[in-house]
């Protein structure tokens, strides 16, 4: 998971298409948010709706602290699966929808 983190988080470097935007936007956002929790020495977020489940923790046994890329990784998988620069609109909706966190997905 953290290999998967490092990839999406490289794709930003190019320049979107406009229906990548808001993959793009939420991708952002969780991984700032798995920062701040590594950062607040946090395995799981608090007053949160998305939680970090188990897989958040690296898996090397060297590391054994909470890896912010892996849980980054975690919540795209779980709330955004999908890549920001080959989404289509209608793609993106009936994606989002299946995940069932998104109740209402409007473009």
């Amino acid at each position: 998971k953290m290999r998967l983190g490092s990839k999406l988080s490289e794709r930003w470097a190019e320049r979107p298409i406009c229906s990548t935007v808001p993959a793009r936007v939420w991708q952002k956002y969780y991984l700032k948010r798995a920062y701040k929790e590594r950062a607040n020495g946090s395995s799981s977020p608090k007053n949160s709706v998305v939680s970090c489940t188990t897989l958040c923790h690296s898996t090397t046994p060297a590391a054994g602290n909470f890896s912010a890329e892996a849980a980054f990784a975690d919540e795209v998988l779980r709330n955004m699966p999908v890549r920001d620069d080959r989404v289509l609109p209608e793609d993106l909706v009936t994606i989002l929808l299946a995940t069932g966190f998104w109740d209402q997905v409007e473009l």
